[in-house]
C-alpha cells in the first residue's frame, strides 16, 4: 500500500490527548481547541467484548488541579459500546454553573473500565481552529476526524496530512499552514486513497466529522506517526480567503 510506504520507518511518539487501557482508549478532541468549540471525549472499544460505560464518565480540572466540571446530575443509565465502536461525550467549555471557562490548560479525567482512570491534556484558546481524531487510529480501522472553527460556519475546509512540519506553507492569514508538502501531503489530498473527504463544508456551527482516515490492515503501521491540519476558505473576502488555520495534530498509529 502507498500509505504503508509513506509511514513505515518513522519514529514513534506518544500522542498527546490519547490514553490506552487494554484496547479501550480515550481521546479528547481537539486537544488544542478554540474558545467556543465543543470538546469531544471519545471512548473507543477496540476489544472483542461489549463495553458498558456510564453516562457521565469524565471530569475536568484546571491547571491548578481545581475541579471545573463534574456532572452532579447524571442519568443513571448504561451506554453499551459494541466491539469496534466509539461513543462521544460532549463538554461545552462551561463550568458546573454554566459559565464559560477561561482560556488555559485543563485536564480531562476519563473513567475507562474496572475503576481505572486516565488524564487527557487539553488546551483552550490561542487558536481559531482545531482538529482531533475520534478514537485512536489502528491498522484496519476507519476513524473520523473532528474539525472545529467556531467563527467559520458553512466555510470550505481543506484538510491534509504530512510526515514533517519543518517548513509549512505560507498563507495570507499571517501564519503558515503547518504541514510540509511531502509525498504524504500529496497522497492525502488525492481523490482516492485512505484519506477521505479532505475537502468539504463545515456545518453552521463551524464543525464537521466528515473527514475520515481509513488505514490499511497492515500491522507494520503500528507505532508510526504523522501530522494532520486543516484550514478554512472564504472566497467572499478578496483580501485573504483563509480566515482560520489549525495547529498540526501529531498522530501515532496504535
Amino acid at each position: 500500500m502507498r500509505l504503508t510506504r509513506h509511514l513505515l520507518g518513522l519514529a514513534a511518539f506518544v500522542l498527546a490527548g490519547t490514553a490506552v487501557f487494554a484496547q479501550v482508549t480515550a481521546t479528547v478532541s481537539p486537544p488544542i481547541a478554540p474558545v467556543g468549540c465543543d470538546i469531544r471525549i471519545t471512548l473507543a472499544n477496540d476489544t472483542n467484548q461489549v463495553l458498558n460505560s456510564g453516562a457521565c464518565p469524565f471530569t475536568v480540572q484546571d491547571a491548578n488541579g481545581n475541579s471545573v466540571f463534574s456532572p452532579f446530575i447524571c442519568i443513571l443509565i448504561i451506554i453499551p459500546i459494541a466491539p469496534g465502536q466509539t461513543h462521544d461525550f460532549i463538554w461545552n467549555q462551561t463550568d458546573n454553573f454554566g459559565n464559560p471557562v477561561p482560556p488555559g490548560n485543563y485536564t480531562v479525567t476519563m473513567n475507562l473500565q474496572n475503576g481505572s482512570t486516565v488524564n487527557l491534556p487539553l488546551t483552550i484558546g490561542g487558536v481559531n481552529a482545531g482538529l482531533g481524531t475520534l478514537g485512536v487510529q489502528r491498522p484496519g480501522l476507519a476513524r473520523p476526524l473532528y474539525l472545529c472553527a467556531p467563527n467559520d460556519g458553512n466555510a470550505i475546509y481543506f484538510c491534509a496530512a504530512s510526515v514533517t512540519t519543518a517548513v509549512g506553507v505560507p498563507t495570507c492569514a499571517g501564519i503558515n499552514f503547518p504541514l510540509d508538502i511531502d509525498a504524504l501531503f500529496i497522497y492525502s489530498t488525492s481523490t482516492q486513497g485512505n484519506f477521505l473527504n479532505m475537502i468539504g463544508l463545515l456545518g453552521p456551527n463551524g464543525t464537521t466529522q466528515n473527514p475520515i482516515v481509513s488505514l490499511p490492515n497492515d500491522p507494520a503501521l503500528s507505532g508510526t506517526s504523522y501530522n494532520m491540519a486543516f484550514l478554512t476558505i472564504d472566497f467572499s473576502n478578496p483580501n485573504c480567503p483563509v480566515p482560520s488555520v489549525s495547529p498540526a495534530l501529531p498522530i501515532t498509529i496504535q
